[in-house]
Formats: structure tokens, sequence, C-alpha cells
């Protein structure tokens, strides 16, 4: 039996995040193969437990969230509202005692709401009821005519977005391949109107697909469709068809470090208005999991650091992982995957005096502060974890080595997470428990394969938590 002169490190540097699928011998050192719940651009090279969630917000909020957006006015002050849609019909908004207050009641029930913010005004279109906009005044009420929006004229679409000055809608039932275009800001009114200056324009009709998402970036507005992205410039007489790739759900379209994301069964995808690139491929095995029956739901935001890409439930390697998102780091370009204690159906940023938060609208209609430094667990609900390295031959497939004796856990405040140990694709053994900040611990029994793989599972703590590694003091070729 020759021992290995040095002490063998696992989970020494974890800075490329979860990495998969990949031969173990050309995964990246720096890398894992399975985890849920950590970060791994806190510090960078370990694994630190993600934040928790914490309500925004009390009062009667039930059943299932079906539109967030926060209305931003000209002077950034007091008519700023957070609006969360419930899914009896009514629209609320947070007021200044941080009580979800009724704002706009009797739209139909169970459709998505989405909203749009232009010439002080906030609107809400949901494919159905006419458009209504609201300038965020307690006292004021939301207009169905007239205004600076012209709303009893606006088309009722389920998409909207402003671009160079106009209105463009879309969505609307019988015309899904149409872009309803406003005309500028009159220049005697400053409002815009929807029956002078106004334009139509068909993207690709009859193509097999029809417009499900819209987003602007560098200038230009892209127009999704399930198998297809289009620019429109306002210039040319056609939006242009840059690529076979479409987008799934208009709540994927999110803006942030010079980049708009979106995402379909592929993925996710990346675009500053040019040829978009998939940035999931490292968390294939969990993308290809993701149910279609989400595709259409999936909701992304961003922190200014992150996105975050709420995707549902994940069964992945027979185990269902619940309300799961998967965070991409802008500076490190490496993947989390989360599972939260409930899903997020859309997520926002807001702006709360002079902190920006990341908010996300539940299944059930609460509303959550999404990674808050300060919170440990999901709203009451303790952070499970898992963390799994790649197979592990320590220079030789060929030779079979055996691990025992001692060795030790490093972290920052570590619960009592159970080190685990797998040799040769076999049953998980228990070998120790990493706790506190440096733990030593002698291995129960020896473990021998050709190839070994570790885990780490547990619950966090109520502390800010790392797990920073796991030394073996014996490591032998036998």
């Amino acid at each position: 039996m020759a021992k290995m002169d040095a002490p063998q490190l696992v989970f020494g540097d974890m800075s490329k995040g979860i990495f998969a699928p990949v031969s173990s011998r050309l995964a990246p050192p720096s890398s894992v193969s399975h985890a849920v719940n950590f970060a791994f651009d806190e510090v960078i090279g370990e694994a630190s437990v993600r934040k928790g969630t914490l309500a925004v917000g009390t009062g009667a909020l039930s059943g299932a969230a079906y539109g967030l957006f926060q209305f931003i006015d000209s002077d950034g002050g007091p008519n700023s509202r957070l609006l969360l849609t419930g899914d009896n019909g009514t629209t609320f908004y947070l007021n200044g005692s941080d009580v979800w207050t009724a704002a706009l009641t009797g739209d139909t029930v169970g459709l998505k709401t989405r909203f749009f913010t232009f010439l002080d005004r906030v609107a809400r279109l949901n494919g159905t009821d006419a458009p209504k906009a609201w300038d965020g005044a307690v006292a004021g009420v939301w207009e169905a005519s007239g205004g600076p929006l012209d709303v009893g004229n606006m088309p009722r679409g389920k998409y909207a977005i402003v671009f160079k000055d106009t209105v463009i809608v879309a969505g609307v039932s019988g015309y899904p391949d149409t872009l309803y275009i406003s005309s500028i800001p009159s220049s005697s009114t400053g409002f815009i109107s929807w029956t002078s200056g106004n334009r139509e324009i068909t993207v690709n009709p009859d193509d097999g697909g029809n417009i499900t998402a819209l987003g602007k970036i560098g200038g230009v507005c892209l127009v999704f469709k399930d198998d297809g992205m289009f620019r429109w410039t306002n210039s040319s007489t056609d939006p242009d068809k840059i690529i076979d790739v479409g987008c799934s759900s208009q709540e994927s379209v999110c803006n942030g470090g010079n980049y708009l994301t979106f995402w379909n069964k592929q993925g996710a995808w990346v675009t500053r208005g040019e040829y978009p690139v998939n940035i999931s491929d490292p968390i294939r095995p969990w993308v290809e999991a993701v149910s279609s029956a989400n595709l259409s739901s999936v909701a992304t935001g961003t922190d200014g650091r992150h996105f975050y890409f709420s995707v549902g439930d994940v069964t992945k390697d027979g185990v269902t992982y619940s309300n799961v998102v998967f965070r991409w780091s802008l500076a490190t370009t490496e993947w989390s995957v989360y599972s939260y204690a409930k899903r997020f159906t859309f997520l926002t940023a807001y702006k709360d005096g002079t902190e920006v938060k990341l908010v996300g609208a539940t299944s059930d209609a609460a509303c959550q502060q999404v990674e808050l430094a300060t919170a440990h667990d999901d709203d009451g609900t303790p952070i499970s974890i898992e963390l799994e390295s790649h197979d592990l031959d320590f220079g030789s497939r060929a030779f079979k080595k055996e691990v025992s004796g001692e060795a030790y856990a490093y972290g920052i405040n570590l619960p009592g997470f159970t080190v685990q140990c797998r040799a040769d694709d076999k049953e998980w053994k228990a070998i120790g428990e990493a706790k506190g900040g440096l733990t030593e611990f002698k291995l129960r029994e020896a473990v021998r394969g050709n190839k070994l793989r570790f885990r780490v599972t547990g619950t966090a703590p109520s502390a800010d938590c790392r797990f920073s590694g796991v030394e073996l003091k014996n490591v032998s070729i036998i």
C-alpha cells in the first residue's frame, strides 16, 4: 500500500460553481457536479449558503399572483407604487404603512396582468379587459379613457413596451402577429394617440408561431415568437428575423448588466440585440428536467449582479426539488441552483427609498424579498443544502484507492453537515460531520474504490454559513 505524500483536498476551489454533465477527467477542478442552495461567488472559491427570503408587506393577499410591477412616477416621489395582482381580479398597491391595499378591482379573474410606465402613468393590460391607467395618487382613479396614454383607444393586448417615445402593444385576440404602435407624444398636449399617427405592423404572419414576448436593448425592440426573434428599429418596414430562437415566457425577458435575458426549452439566453447566446449549458441536466408545462411561466429577475430564473418544481435523478431558481452570476458566469419554500411566478426590482430590492410574487400571492442579507431561512422555512464533487481518482482510475483515518472539514458556522463518500457508484456512506469552523473527524470505516465521490448534506443554520472543503489525511493506492 503506497500512501500519497500530501493530504488530499476535496472541494478546495468551487469558484466555477456547478458544471455538468462533463467527464470527471475534463471537469474544471474548481467546479462541482451538483449543488442546491449554495452560492459560489460570495467568497470566491468557497460555497456560501444562500440568503433567505422575507415577506414584503401585510394584508389580505390570497390565492395565486397574476402580476407584479413597480411604478415610479417622474419625481420618484410618493406616488411611486409596488403593484401586485391577485387571483380575485384585484390589483393591490403597497401603501406607506407596508400594507397591501386594493387599487383596482373588477378585472377578469385568472389573467396574467402586465404593466408599463410612460408619461407619468402606469398602464394595466391583460389581453381581455380594456386597458386602464393610473398616476399612483391614493385619491386618484384609474383612467378608462383619454389621459396621456389615450387608454380608451389602446388595443387590448397581452404585451406592451415603451420604445423610442411610442408604446407598442401585441398579443391582441384575433391578431396574434400584429404590433400596434402608438403615435409619439403630441408637441401641444404631450399625449400619445392610438387614432392619429399610430401604426400597425404584422410580423411574419402564418409562420406557425405567434408573438410571445417583447423586449428592448441597444436601441432595438425585440419581438419574440415561439421559435424566432425579430428586431424592430422603428425605421424599417418590417422587423428582421435574426435567428430561429424563440422565447416561451414574457416574464423571462429581463434587462440587466447590458444584457437582455430570456428563456425557452433550451434554457437561458442572453443578447445585446444581436445573435443570442445560450448560457445555461453548465446546468444542462437541470434545464432538461424543467417541465414543459412550466415553460410559459418562467420568471426572471435581476439584482444587478445576478439573473434569477424561476422555473418551478424540477425532478432530477429521481429527486424532486421544489420551486427551483437558477442563478447566473454576471461577474463570474457561474451557476447556482436554489430551491425555495415558495415558487416565484413574477420577479421585479423594487426601489424602497434608497435601497433597490429584488422581490418576487409567489404562487400563493405573497410577496417576498429574495436573498435578503439578514435572512437565513425562507420566511420561517429552513434551507436545506446539498453539495457533491465530481468523481475523483487522485491521478489514476486504474488503481484502487483507500481513504482512512483522520479527515478535516473547514468552513464558517458549519452546523453539523453530514459528509458522505461513495466508492465506484455504490451507496453513500457517512464518514463524518462538518461543524463549527474546523472539524477533525476519524472515518468510521475505510472507503475503497477506483473512483470516489464526496457529498455534503444538511440544514442551514440561523447565521451566515460557508463551506470551504474537506481534507483527507490518509489516501493510499492499494
